[in-house]
């Protein structure tokens, strides 16, 4: 995204800046949010561009920064669009959506998929109690298809999570630096 904001590194020391300023906890709305910008959990945001566009299907969300608001960037697929929706991380709100043609290998990224980018960031979330998935994006190698989640946790601790994109299995989980 040319607009790019946020990388986990930078969003990492966001995060602990505001940690210091008045203390945080991650978890999926039952806690404070990290920032007062940031009360939406990725599988809301997803629910939310999904919701505004009915027969279309997520493949990636991403934490991000957008003329000065901190956003949920939900790319989506449906038909022979491209969808990106761009959804408040304090308010659920869809702020904008754009759309492009979509070609061949983006229908085929989605084909057949049993397993949704919201179990996937919920997978994740589980295996880090109090922690937030903050991007998750659909990766296909070698014929296999995962979910390449980012989460955040309490801690300021970065994680990544594959999740099988066909059975919701975790397939591997590592502490990011």
């Amino acid at each position: 995204m040319s607009r790019k904001f946020f990388s986990a590194t930078v969003l990492a020391t966001l995060l602990g800046l505001s940690s210091l300023a008045g203390g945080f906890a991650y978890a999926q709305g039952r806690t404070a949010s990290p920032t007062p910008q940031v009360t939406l959990s990725a599988s809301q945001a997803l629910l939310a561009a999904e919701q505004h566009l009915p027969n279309s299907k997520a493949v990636e969300v991403e934490l991000d920064r957008e003329d000065g608001r901190i956003v949920y960037e939900v790319k989506l697929l449906s038909g022979q669009s491209r969808h990106k929706v761009l959804v408040d991380a304090a308010s659920g709100k869809v702020l904008s959506v754009g759309e492009k043609t979509a070609d061949a290998r983006d229908a085929d990224k989605v084909k057949d998929l049993l397993v949704t980018p919201a179990q996937a960031a919920t997978t994740a979330e589980q295996l880090y109690p109090g922690g937030k998935a903050v991007e998750v994006e659909l990766e296909h190698k070698r014929d296999q298809r995962y979910y390449e989640v980012k989460v955040l946790t309490s801690q300021q601790q970065k994680h990544e999570v594959k999740v099988d994109a066909m059975t919701g299995k975790v397939l591997s989980a590592e502490k990011k630096r």
